[in-house]
């Protein structure tokens, strides 16, 4: 079967049963046009072309013509167990209402990150918006009260200080200053 004329074909039924704005953004006409054309290349074709024509606007006309349903809404929840004090709340509390926690003692779980190379400690959970290959560290950054002797990055642990907000490289970043630390 001749490929050129069954999407021809295809684009016909589907323009004629309505499901084409469905499908993609090409106004109708232009399908039509598109369909003519390629079925005027092979109009003095074999028997064949009709026949993959035909069964293509078969195939067109049994497009649905509503495109599907929305899921519903998306709801992002941390994976696993959390203990109180999450990371994910005290970030929303600051998007709505930055006042009523800064300069507060606050407590958050997650994963610890030593310093290196001049950068601060910090406690993060990590989230993904579709797959791994956009996955980032979310979190703060950690002053701690006196040294943390933690070995391994990844330790899960419950931080607890003075939440300050610092303009550091033109960047805003939240940190726990004066904090102390706690395995999970």
């Amino acid at each position: 079967m001749k490929l050129g004329p069954l999407v021809a074909g295809v684009a016909l039924g589907s323009v004629i049963s309505g499901a084409a704005p469905a499908l993609i953004a090409l106004p109708p006409a232009v399908l039509i046009l598109a369909a003519g054309i390629v079925a005027a290349m092979h109009v003095r074709a074999s028997r064949s072309s009709l026949i993959a024509l035909f069964t293509g606007a078969a195939l067109g006309l049994a497009l649905p013509q509503m495109p599907p349903e929305n899921a519903g809404p998306v709801i992002a929840r941390p994976v696993g167990r959390h203990p109180g004090g999450d990371l994910f709340a005290l970030l929303d509390r600051i998007d709505r209402d930055p006042a009523s926690v800064l300069g507060k003692r606050v407590s958050v779980s997650g994963e610890w990150t030593p310093p290196r190379g001049g950068r601060s400690a910090a406690v993060s959970r990590r989230i993904m918006t579709c797959c791994a290959a956009d996955a980032i560290d979310v979190g703060f950054d950690v002053t701690p009260a006196s040294p943390i002797a933690l070995a391994a990055a990844g330790t899960r642990v419950r931080v607890s200080g003075a939440l300050h907000a610092t303009l550091r490289d033109g960047e805003l970043r939240y940190e726990l200053s004066a904090a102390t630390l706690k395995r999970l």
